[in-house]
């Protein structure tokens, strides 16, 4: 099911969705059933933080705490958040060696005194519903020149990927909520996520607004050995990386 419409969820109702789903996700990605997650996003997030200042990071959205840990033994000081109280529940239990908080992005940037090094953001951004308090609320966060490394699923290439872009609905220039089956190359499910369909432009724009400089942007294809993974091979990139540096 994808569908695609003019309501706007709030924050609490986003949360119920991925409380849905939390156990089964923590569960197929422990499995290693995401060869997305595995092989593709974590590893061009290690490469693209890998002159990062590890002294106090902050994994943003990290879910049940699975992309995580992949950071913990580099950094002096991790937390993880997301707005999801059941995926913390996960990533607590799986993972009690770090600090999980549940709570919003922007809850939380009203609520904390630290200042982070390092921000990570894996697939997250294009989940929130409202993105401009979102990046507001990680550049408030962050030290001056501290890195932000975030992935989101690629604005023009991902409508192609999933066939939403032939719907009547769908406009790359505007922003539009989408309601669809959390699927997996593997591993269709019974719960429906929602993201939000913006252009690439609303990212850009809006990173250099709250002083959050790109300085490195990826569009990662799989290398042929782990292409042949999946059940059917990429014509495009279906994920952006982007680098960014807190410049005020």
């Amino acid at each position: 099911m994808i569908q695609g419409g003019k309501k706007h969820k709030n924050n609490s109702e986003i949360s119920k969705e991925w409380d849905a789903i939390a156990k089964a996700r923590s569960q197929q990605l422990l499995r290693h059933e995401d060869i997305s997650m595995d092989k593709v996003l974590i590893p061009m997030l290690l490469n693209m933080t890998s002159d990062s200042n590890f002294s106090n990071v902050i994994d943003l959205g990290c879910g049940t705490g699975y992309s995580t840990k992949h950071f913990h033994e580099k950094s002096k000081k991790l937390t993880g958040i997301d707005i999801s109280t059941l995926s913390i529940k996960e990533a607590k239990s799986i993972s009690p060696e770090i600090n999980f908080v549940a709570n919003s992005i922007e809850d939380y940037s009203k609520m904390t005194t630290e200042k982070y090094t390092l921000a990570i953001s894996n697939m997250t951004f294009m989940d929130v519903t409202n993105l401009e308090k979102v990046i507001k609320s990680t550049s408030d966060i962050l030290k001056l020149n501290a890195h932000l490394v975030l992935t989101i699923t690629h604005p023009y290439f991902w409508p192609l990927y999933w066939g939403y872009e032939k719907y009547d609905w769908f406009n790359y220039s505007k922003e539009i909520e989408i309601e669809a089956n959390f699927n997996i190359s593997f591993n269709s499910s019974p719960f429906i996520t929602t993201h939000y369909h913006r252009p690439l432009e609303t990212y850009i724009n809006l990173l250099k607004k709250y002083n959050l400089q790109i300085i490195e942007m990826r569009e990662p294809m799989p290398e042929t050995e782990i292409m042949n993974e999946y059940p059917s091979k990429w014509k495009y990139p279906r994920f952006v990386g982007m680098k960014c540096i807190k410049t005020g």
